[in-house]
C-alpha cells in the first residue's frame, strides 16, 4: 500500500457547553487512509478513541456508569458532561500502517488548537499521554488558564508502563495482593481520580 499524507477525520469536537477538552494524537489508520476503512470492525466507532485496542470509552463509561459502545451515546456523554475533542496532528504518514505515536511522521501540527483553546475558555485540559502534552507545548503552545491533566494512556499497549510508575507502587500498598488485572484496575482508578468533580 503506497504511504500518503492521512488527513485527521473528525476535527475539532466542540460540545454546547464547553468546560473540558481531551487532547490526543492522531487517529489509526484504518479510520483515516481511504484504503483501509474496510478494516474497521462492526462493534469499533468511527469516532475518537474508536478502535477496539483504546478504551478510552470503556473506562469513561465505567467512571459515569453509562453505556458509551456506540457514537450516538458517546456524542450524548459529552454533550452532558460537557466534553470536547481535539487532537494535536491534523495530519500525517505512518511507517508500514503502524498505530504507534513514534511511527508517525511528516506531521502537520493542529496549530489551530490553540486558538480554539483561547476562544472556548475550557476549564480543564485532558491529555492522553505524556507524549501527547510535550507535542503540544511544544508544537500548539499552552494556553494559560485551564488545568492541565495528564492521562495515562487508554490504549492496550500503553498498560505496559504501568508497573514502572512509582504512583502505581504506592496504590499496591493498599489494594488487595490477590486482586488480578491490578494494572487495568489502578488505571481505572486513575481516571476515576482525573475526572473527580468534574462538573
Amino acid at each position: 500500500m503506497k504511504l500518503k499524507q492521512e488527513q485527521h477525520p473528525y476535527g475539532e469536537y466542540l460540545s454546547k457547553k464547553t468546560y473540558a477538552l481531551i487532547i490526543g494524537s492522531f487517529p489509526i489508520g484504518k479510520f483515516t487512509h481511504p484504503e483501509r476503512r474496510s478494516e474497521i470492525k462492526a462493534h469499533e466507532i468511527d469516532f475518537y478513541y474508536g478502535g477496539e485496542g483504546n478504551h478510552l470509552w470503556k473506562l469513561l463509561g465505567k467512571i459515569f456508569q453509562t453505556d458509551l459502545s456506540t457514537k450516538k451515546q458517546i456524542i450524548r456523554f459529552l454533550e452532558e458532561n460537557n466534553l470536547s475533542m481535539a487532537d494535536v496532528i491534523k495530519s500525517c504518514k505512518r511507517k508500514k500502517g503502524s498505530g504507534n505515536d513514534a511511527d508517525l511522521y511528516d506531521i502537520e501540527w493542529n496549530t489551530g488548537l490553540h486558538d480554539f483553546i483561547l476562544q472556548n475558555h475550557f476549564k480543564k485540559i485532558y491529555f492522553t499521554s505524556k507524549k501527547v502534552y510535550h507535542w503540544y507545548t511544544k508544537h500548539i503552545g499552552r494556553v494559560e488558564g485551564p488545568e492541565e491533566i495528564i492521562l495515562l494512556s487508554p490504549s492496550a499497549n500503553g498498560i505496559r508502563a504501568i508497573p514502572k510508575m512509582a504512583e502505581y507502587q504506592e496504590w499496591l500498598k493498599g489494594v488487595d495482593e490477590t486482586l488480578e488485572k491490578k494494572t487495568l484496575l489502578f488505571r481505572e482508578w486513575f481516571y476515576k481520580k482525573a475526572f473527580k468533580g468534574k462538573k
